[in-house]
């Protein structure tokens, strides 16, 4: 309850989790949400400055600067777990007035900066759902936000947001370029599993 208090969103436990309230709806599908708080942001923030083993080629077809979740922290990727279950899916079932079984996720933060990984091509995710946190306050970096061309929308969100979007066939997206500073960034791409 201590760490609920000071992580998440104030919003969240100020509206007892009412996402119906909370979200966003910018374009068909495609919701944003306060999952974070500031201090949290803050904080992770100042580990990941200081993170030295970024990977850039885990993903083939479009590589990013990025590192799994459990490679740069299992504590942190165990807490972001039992956040996505435990809040973002319960979201999602709302939202989309759809209930989501069981699912896997790989998640992963990015790290964009001009000299290596400004930008990130227009494609489709290799999921069921989509969820991408942003971590950096708009005033460390210029530039960027994600770009869904079908729906003629870019999205440039807050520090602690949650953009939560379908994954294959219908929301093909892309990272504008950072023209300076650096954004960070974690993604959780959602496969629903059905037995």
């Amino acid at each position: 309850e201590k760490w609920d208090t000071k992580y998440l969103a104030p919003e969240l436990l100020l509206t007892n989790y009412n996402y119906k309230l909370l979200a966003t709806e910018h374009g068909l599908g495609i919701f944003t949400l306060p999952i974070f708080s500031k201090l949290f942001c803050q904080e992770l923030l100042v580990k990941l400055k200081k993170f030295t083993d970024w990977e850039t080629d885990r993903h083939k077809t479009y590589p990013t600067n990025d590192i799994l979740i459990e490679k740069f922290d299992t504590n942190f990727s165990k807490i972001y777990d039992s956040t996505l279950r435990n809040i973002l899916v319960p979201a999602l079932t709302t939202l989309y007035d759809c209930p989501i079984g069981n699912f896997i996720h790989e998640t992963f933060i990015i790290r964009y900066r001009p000299e290596n990984q400004a930008h990130l091509d227009i494609h489709h995710d290799s999921s069921s759902f989509t969820v991408c946190v942003t971590f950096s306050p708009e005033n460390e970096y210029e530039g960027g936000g994600t770009y869904f061309p079908q729906h003629k929308l870019t999205l440039k969100t807050a520090q602690g947001t949650a953009t939560i979007h379908p994954g294959k066939f219908t929301h093909k997206h892309g990272v504008k370029p950072i023209i300076s500073g650096e954004r960070y960034s974690m993604v959780s791409f959602c496969k629903l599993i059905f037995t």
